[in-house]
């Protein structure tokens, strides 16, 4: 499973809410992401593995709505849209591979790393 992080940038990457049923009516489920490192994300999508599967086992129960009462949530379920959700999706059919896919938490790009010092 692997995870794909995006940013918003229409008309790329655009996001909207899920229905009542958590579904997305177009695009792909993605997670908009409350907190950082590896080790919290890690966490957070052990979480969404455990909500899926009970899902799975219990079709009638409202998990979105056991997700909108926490008092801190981690993430918000969200649908992503947009040519690159497009081209990804078609990726992953294609290659055949699952993901995760959810939005930096900043909004930004990543962050410029300074070189080495030299000795």
């Amino acid at each position: 499973m692997f995870r794909v992080v995006v940013s918003v940038a229409p008309p790329f990457v655009m996001e909207s809410p899920v229905n009542e049923e958590s579904q997305c009516l177009r695009g792909l489920i993605c997670y908009q992401i409350y907190t950082t490192g590896r080790h919290n994300l890690t966490l957070m999508f052990n979480e969404i593995e455990r909500r899926n599967r009970l899902r799975e086992i219990n079709p009638s129960a409202n998990h979105y709505q056991e997700e909108q009462h926490q008092k801190y949530p981690q993430y918000r379920t969200r649908c992503c849209y947009g040519l690159s959700m497009d081209l990804l999706q078609k990726l992953a059919s294609e290659i055949n591979f699952d993901f995760h896919l959810y939005i930096v938490h900043d909004g930004l790009f990543g962050r410029r790393v300074p070189p080495p010092a030299e000795p």
